[in-house]
C-alpha cells in the first residue's frame, strides 16, 4: 500500500500536466481560467480521494444493489470531490469526464511504474472498481438531489399558489388543499378534510357535471373547463378548473385540481355581450340587435309580423336648448312609455339617435293598430300631467301575413315611410309647440321683471320710428324684443338667479344663452327671421360683445337698437341685485358707454326718444 501511494503523491504535476491537456484537447477554454488557479487542489483531491479508498477498503469492492452508494464510505471521497468541482462551477457532465479520464492517468501511472506485474493487476482492477463506484454514487447522489429539488419545487408551488390546489384520492375525497383553496372557497383543510370534493363544492343543479368531470380525471384523462363551484358561504363562484390525474410507478394514485377564480371576467363578458345588444342609455336592445332579428325572421319567415317604427320629435331642438342631459331624459321616457305599450314577446329596440323600432310577430292588422293607439293614448296621458317639456313622436307601422308579400326589409322600410310621413305633417305643429313650451317656460322662470316684454317692444317701436326703419323692420324688431332672451331657458337656475357676481365659469356659462336663443329660433318658422339677430344681441360697438366678436356697423342695426332699449329698461326699471337709476343717471351711463358698448350716433340721436317714452310711461302710470 505504501509503494501505490508514494507512486501517486510523487506523480503530481504530471498529473496536473494531463489535466491541462485534457481541458485544451476537448476545448473546455471556458472552464480554463477558472480552473488554472485551482488545478493542484483538483488533481490532489483526485489522488487522496483514490488513496483514501485504498486505505479503507481491504479488498477490490462489488457492485451491489444493496450498496447505499450515496453514504458508502469508499465512495464518499469520490462523490465528496465531485461535488467541490460541481461547487467550482464545473458542471457533472464535465466532471463526469473527468474522472473518466483521470481513471486512464491512473491506469497508465500504475501501466508506467516499476511495480510488479501481480501488483500492477490488483491495483488495476481496484482503479476500475473504485471510479464504477464512483459514477454509480454520482448518479444515485444527483437523482436523489433531483427529486428532493422537485418535492421542493412542488411544496413551494403547492403552498403559495394563489390559485387554489386540492389533491384527492381516486374516489374524489380530499386529501389535501392548499392556502390559496382556503382562500378561495372559505374552508380550512381540518374542516373539509376526508369529504368528497363534488359533493362540497359543486351546486346542485351541477352535480353531474362535476362528478362526470371527476370520473374522467379518475380514468387517466385530463380536464379543462370553465363552470361554477359553490363558496362556504352559499355564493357562486366561476372557476376555471384544470384537473390531472397521479401517477406513481404508472398507477394512478389519486388526482389534483387547479381552480381560478374567474367570477370578474365572466361577470365581464355578460356585461359586455349585454352591451353589443343592448343600448346602455335606455336598457333597449340596440340596433345590432334588431338586424340580427330581421335576419333571423327573413330565414324563418312568421306568417303575420308587424312593425312599428318611432321617431322622436323635436329632440334636436331640445338637446340644443337645454342640454343633452335633458334630451337623454326625453329619451329614457319614450323608451320608458313605449315598454309599457308592447306585448311581451314584442321586440323593442333602439335603433338610432332618436328613433326606435319595434317587431311584433304574431300579430295581425288589428292587433297592429291596438299597440299603436296604446303609444299615442300613453303620450297624450302624458303631456297633459307632465309640466316641463311635452314628448312627441310620430309612429309609423306596416304588417304582413306571408313572405310572398315582401321582405323584413321592405316591411321595414314602408314602416318607416309611413313614420316620415306623420312626421312631415306634425313638423311645424310639433316645432310650434316645443317653442311655445320654452317661451312659457321663459316666463314662469320671472328672470325678467314685469312688463319688461311689452315696455321693451314699445321702446323698440319709438325708436325705430325716429329712424324711420319700415313698419315690417319694426315689427320684425319688436318680435326680436320679445324673444331676444329666450335662450335664457337653457341656462341653469342657479346662474340665472345669482343676486352676487357670477364667477368667471359661470360669465362664460351665461353667454351662451345667445347661441342657444339662436338655435332655438332657427327651429321655429315664426322666429326664424329674428334668429340671427338673437345671436348678435350682446355684440358691442368696440368688437368686446359675444358670441362673434362683431364691431361698429358690422353689427346689425337691429341689434344695436335693441342694446341700446334693453340698457335704459334694465337700468330704469326695479332689480333686486341692484339700485334702480332715476332717467337723468341712465342717460349719463348710456353717454358713457357710447362708444364702446353703444352705437354713439344711435345714442345720440335716441335721448329725446326716451326722454319722451319715460314721461309717457310715467304719465301713464298717473292716469291708473
Amino acid at each position: 500500500m505504501e509503494r501505490i501511494i508514494k507512486l501517486i503523491n510523487n506523480n503530481q504535476d504530471w498529473l496536473v500536466e494531463r489535466l491541462k491537456y485534457f481541458i485544451k484537447h476537448n476545448n473546455y477554454s471556458k472552464y480554463t481560467t477558472r480552473l488554472e488557479p485551482i488545478l493542484d487542489k483538483s488533481v490532489q483531491g483526485m489522488s487522496r480521494s483514490l488513496l483514501e479508498s485504498i486505505k479503507t477498503c481491504n479488498g477490490i469492492p462489488e457492485l451491489d444493489a444493496d450498496i447505499d452508494y450515496v453514504v458508502n464510505g469508499v465512495l464518499s471521497f469520490g462523490t465528496a470531490e465531485a461535488f467541490r468541482h460541481h461547487e467550482r462551477r464545473v458542471n457533472h457532465e464535465v466532471y463526469f469526464k473527468l474522472i473518466k479520464y483521470f481513471r486512464q492517468v491512473f491506469l497508465e501511472l500504475l501501466q508506467n511504474s516499476d511495480l510488479e506485474t501481480e501488483y500492477v493487476q490488483y491495483y488495476t482492477s481496484f482503479i476500475l472498481r473504485y471510479y464504477d463506484f464512483v459514477e454509480v454514487g454520482i448518479f444515485k447522489q444527483l437523482a436523489s438531489d433531483e427529486v428532493a429539488l422537485q418535492k421542493a419545487y412542488f411544496e413551494q408551488l403547492f403552498e403559495n399558489s394563489p390559485e387554489g390546489i386540492i389533491m384527492c384520492d381516486t374516489d374524489c375525497i380530499i386529501i389535501n388543499v392548499n392556502k390559496g383553496f382556503e382562500q378561495l372557497f372559505g374552508y380550512t383543510f381540518e374542516e373539509i378534510k376526508s369529504f368528497n370534493a363534488d359533493e362540497l363544492l359543486a351546486p346542485e343543479h351541477l352535480d353531474e357535471e362535476a362528478h362526470f368531470l371527476s370520473v374522467k380525471v379518475s380514468r387517466g384523462e385530463l380536464i379543462q373547463v370553465e363552470t361554477i363551484r359553490r363558496h362556504k358561504n352559499g355564493t357562486l363562484i366561476h372557476v376555471a378548473i384544470l384537473g390531472y390525474p397521479i401517477f406513481v410507478n404508472r398507477k394512478q394514485v389519486g388526482m389534483y385540481a387547479i381552480y381560478s377564480n374567474i367570477t370578474e371576467r365572466k361577470e365581464a363578458e355578460t356585461k359586455l355581450h349585454y352591451l353589443s345588444f343592448h343600448d346602455p342609455m335606455t336598457g333597449l336592445y340596440n340596433r345590432t340587435h334588431f338586424e340580427q332579428q330581421m335576419r333571423l325572421f327573413e330565414e324563418s319567415w312568421p306568417q303575420q309580423l308587424g312593425i312599428i317604427v318611432c321617431d322622436i320629435d323635436g329632440l334636436k331642438i331640445v338637446n340644443d336648448t337645454f342640454g343633452h342631459g335633458k334630451g337623454d331624459n326625453l329619451l329614457i321616457l319614450a323608451a320608458n312609455i313605449l315598454k309599457t305599450c308592447v306585448r311581451k314577446k314584442d321586440i323593442l329596440a333602439r335603433i338610432g339617435g332618436d328613433e326606435f323600432a319595434i317587431f311584433l310577430p304574431d300579430c295581425d292588422l288589428k292587433e297592429l293598430e291596438r299597440v299603436t293607439s296604446r303609444i299615442q293614448t300613453t303620450i297624450i296621458d302624458y303631456n297633459i300631467t307632465q309640466k316641463e317639456l311635452p314628448l312627441n313622436i310620430s309612429v309609423g307601422y306596416a304588417v304582413t301575413r306571408n313572405k310572398t308579400l315582401q321582405s323584413v326589409n321592405d316591411l321595414f322600410k314602408e314602416a318607416d315611410n309611413n313614420m316620415y310621413r306623420e312626421k312631415l305633417h306634425r313638423r311645424q305643429s310639433t316645432r310650434s309647440a316645443i317653442v311655445q313650451t320654452l317661451t312659457t317656460a321663459l316666463e314662469v322662470r320671472d328672470f325678467i321683471t314685469e312688463g319688461h316684454a311689452e315696455r321693451m317692444q314699445d321702446l323698440v317701436w319709438n325708436m325705430a320710428k325716429s329712424l324711420n326703419v319700415p313698419e315690417r323692420s319694426i315689427k320684425e324688431l319688436q318680435l326680436l324684443a320679445k324673444f331676444h332672451d329666450i335662450g335664457k331657458v337653457g341656462i341653469p337656475d342657479r346662474i340665472l338667479f345669482k343676486t352676487g357676481s357670477l364667477t368667471q365659469e359661470e360669465y362664460q356659462e351665461m353667454k351662451r344663452h345667445s347661441e342657444i336663443g339662436y338655435r332655438i329660433a332657427q327651429s321655429s318658422p315664426d322666429l326664424i327671421p329674428i334668429s340671427d339677430w338673437i345671436l348678435k344681441h350682446h355684440e358691442w360697438w368696440d368688437g368686446s360683445g359675444y358670441p362673434l366678436g362683431l364691431e361698429g356697423e358690422h353689427i346689425p342695426l337691429e341689434c344695436r337698437i335693441l342694446a341700446i332699449a334693453d340698457a335704459y329698461d334694465a337700468m330704469t326699471t326695479y332689480r333686486p341685485y341692484k339700485k334702480t337709476m332715476t332717467h337723468s343717471e341712465a342717460i349719463a351711463e348710456l353717454i358713457r358707454c357710447a362708444g364702446t358698448q353703444f352705437d354713439p350716433s344711435l345714442v345720440e340721436q335716441f335721448i329725446p326718444v326716451l326722454a319722451q317714452f319715460t314721461c309717457r310711461l310715467c304719465a301713464n302710470t298717473s292716469s291708473k
